[in-house]
């Protein structure tokens, strides 16, 4: 779990980095990725902000999307664990790709995470 946690970082600060702009959450209510990558990114994090909900949740709302774009690559399982063709080039095109199917999407603000 350290390891995937190094990777959500990674495509957190990517998408710091860039535009603030993330994509259109149009996914139909048929899809599960959403909530799986909270639960995922949640579980992540829970340690760094541990008797801190208020954080934790803040984190949570602005990284699920890096984690619902490795699902969607293939590049983690449902549990947050990396699978082998994962890598940082990998994960930073699954996150563009992201980026590019849902234009319209805003991260909230960071509340001091």
């Amino acid at each position: 779990m350290g390891e995937f946690c190094n990777w959500l970082f990674v495509l957190y600060f990517a998408a710091i980095l860039s535009d603030t702009t993330f994509g259109d959450l149009k996914m139909g209510s048929s899809s599960n990725i959403e909530p799986i990558a909270r639960a995922i990114c949640e579980n992540s994090a829970h340690a760094l902000w541990n008797g801190e909900p208020e954080r934790l949740a803040s984190h949570v709302e602005r990284c699920w999307h890096c984690v619902a774009a490795e699902l969607e690559a293939g590049l983690i399982d449902e549990t947050g664990a990396l699978l082998p063709d994962a890598n940082y080039e990998a994960g930073i095109a699954a996150y563009r790709d992201w980026r590019a199917r849902h234009p319209d999407y805003v991260v909230p603000p960071n509340n001091g995470d």
